[in-house]
């Protein structure tokens, strides 16, 4: 595993185990606990405090135990030119830092004073679990614990041992550091041959690479904010007046190449109480949802908890997170069935409904299309009735010649007569009574409640009664 100062020289670090044979990306995000780490790669950890591992076992357990069984590099360097690559790298990064319109706007000996003293508008964006805000000073502190507590599998190098000759150093120097990173990783080799290899300009971060460039940048003003931080940062990095040489072999006799420390779960630890009526409970290296409904769980009864992943009682995954995702899904899933269930009765109901509709409609079509049954009376006086019309006609045109009213002219328009009686409509003159209309009408409601009953059902939005006509009328 890789890891240092931000601006510190990983890029130096990853092309030594490249040459090394590892395999990798520079810019991947540091691991998660989910992530299953691969032997012969190599992971960056993307400028990682200790901080980070002081966190609960069951979100950080699998990556704790892959961490302490692997060595790990962590690259320092001098604070100064620290300062002044990271101000050229925040004016010119666009992927990730919100700064880069800040600081290109800045001068360049304004943008220096403004990382020395820590005068960001922002945080700076260091990984997805950090943000920094302060000086160069503050900065370095956030990563002591490295180098005042150094970890049993943790080999420290520094920047100007490593660059070589094309940064500024000693070829001497660099062949050792690269001596030390062989032993500390069990790789065979001469150094001079991987130490050929370390310094490259092809990486995106890269600004100068050369030992001691801040001489260049700072000027009075640089030199007075500096000056005025307290050295207690530089003497623990070793870049004050103390010989740098003693506190790396100090650090280099503490080198193990791993920490007896691993996250073991014997017992099952309860994460998350009544979680969507799922408790969340870490055990062997994963993290179980247990359904409240269940009752109590026991984990060395493979077969019973068997059965339970098959009928969704209990859920597992690697992560907090996945089985919180795992029982929403089990949720929703649920829900959509008891609503499934719901409107499936509602179909059910319907249709029992319609066929009742549609029995009472082929009894209204046969009411409808049989033959009415004759009406006696009606054929008996329908003689009586024809003979009253045909009788009634002569008085009307006597009694126009008597009071001397003009007969209709020859060509004109007949005057329609209102006869007494009309095939349509019985001896009183009024229209025979039809039984089916109240049925009718009935069934007709009926449908149209129905109807309405299943558009609501769907969840649909019912349909208006009327449409208008293209006049705007009904």
């Amino acid at each position: 595993m890789v890891n240092s100062i931000p601006k510190a020289g990983t890029f130096l670090v990853i092309e030594l185990l490249k040459a090394f044979g590892f395999q990798g990306e520079f810019g991947r995000e540091m691991p998660e606990d989910s992530d299953e780490l691969e032997p012969g790669r190599y992971y960056n950890l993307q400028h990682m405090t200790r901080e980070h591992l002081a966190r609960p076992s069951h979100r950080i357990g699998r990556f704790v135990n892959e961490f302490c069984r692997n060595p790990v590099v962590f690259m320092v360097r001098d604070p100064r030119d620290v300062a002044a690559s990271l101000a050229h790298y925040l004016s010119v990064q666009t992927d990730y830092h919100l700064l880069q319109s800040y600081f290109s706007r800045l001068s360049p000996e304004r943008r220096l004073l403004a990382v020395i003293e820590g005068d960001y508008p922002v945080p700076v964006y260091i990984n997805r679990h950090m943000r920094f805000s302060g000086t160069i000073r503050d900065l370095f502190l956030a990563y002591a614990d490295w180098i005042r507590h150094p970890l049993p599998n943790t080999v420290v190098l520094r920047f100007e041992e490593l660059v070589g000759p094309r940064g500024g150093g000693g070829e001497r120097v660099q062949q050792q550091a690269v001596w030390e990173a062989q032993l500390a990783l069990h790789v065979p080799g001469s150094p001079a041959q991987f130490a050929d290899n370390v310094f490259s300009t092809a990486s995106y971060t890269f600004h100068k690479g050369q030992i001691g460039s801040y001489r260049n940048d700072f000027g009075a003003a640089h030199w007075k904010a500096f000056e005025s931080l307290p050295a207690d940062f530089l003497e623990l990095f070793g870049y004050g007046s103390a010989d740098p040489a003693r506190g790396r072999d100090r650090l280099w006799r503490g080198f193990q190449g791993e920490i007896e420390v691993h996250s073991v779960r014997e017992h099952p630890q309860l994460v998350e109480q009544d979680y969507r009526n799922f408790n969340l409970i870490a055990y062997d290296g994963k993290v179980w949802g247990a359904a409240m409904a269940a009752g109590p769980i026991d984990f060395w009864d493979t077969e019973a908890c068997g059965r339970m992943l098959a009928d969704g009682r209990l859920l597992q995954a690697a992560t907090v997170e996945g089985v919180r995702a795992a029982v929403d899904r089990l949720c929703d899933r649920e829900a959509t069935a008891a609503e499934l269930a719901v409107l499936r009765s509602q179909l059910e109901s319907l249709a029992s409904r319609v066929d009742e509709l549609s029995l009472g409609i082929e009894q209204l079509r046969e009411t409808v299309t049989s033959d009415p049954p004759p009406d006696k009376g009606g054929q008996a006086d329908e003689p009586e009735n024809r003979g009253r019309r045909n009788t009634a006609e002569p008085k009307r045109s006597h009694a126009r010649q008597e009071t001397g009213a003009p007969d209709r002219a020859e060509g004109s328009r007949p005057v329609p007569t209102r006869p007494e009686t009309c095939a349509c409509s019985d001896a009183r003159g009024e229209p025979p009574a039809r039984e089916s209309a109240p049925l009718f009408r009935r069934l007709f409601f009926r449908m149209r409640r129905l109807c309405g009953f299943a558009w609501r059902s769907m969840g649909l939005k019912a349909a208006p009664r009327h449409s208008p006509n293209r006049n705007g009328g009904r």
